[in-house]
């Protein structure tokens, strides 16, 4: 069992919503209620550490400016879905991970060897 699912109101509610709306319900991203709740919780924090400390000096007094950003990022992020799933393009999903570990050891190699000249 994750921590999203354990716990009763996740993270995303705790920091995105105005104090009334702890018990909202967060639409469904992808997969399981425990799988979006951690994408929540990971783009809360997100918003949290990069949007908050200069929206707040625009305008703290508007609370509604993050869950919309979330209700669009929910948008995106399942339309984005349906489309990957239509275009079958998750076998190409597979080799990312090989592709960036080779692309990490050919930079690393280049770093060293540049060190060493």
């Amino acid at each position: 069992m994750s921590i999203a699912s354990a716990r009763t109101h996740p993270l995303a509610n705790w920091l995105l919503f105005p104090a009334f709306l702890h018990n909202a319900v967060l639409s469904p991203l992808l997969g399981s209620p425990e799988l979006y709740a951690e994408i929540y919780d990971v783009v809360a924090l997100a918003l949290q550490a990069f949007v908050m400390p200069w929206w707040s000096k625009i305008s703290r007094y508007d609370k509604q400016f993050l869950p919309e950003i979330i209700r669009v990022l929910a948008a995106v992020v399942r339309t984005l879905n349906v489309r990957i799933q239509a275009a079958q393009l998750i076998p190409l999903f597979v080799h990312v991970p090989v592709i960036l570990t080779h692309h990490y050891r050919d930079y690393r190699n280049a770093i060293h060897a540049k060190v060493h000249i």
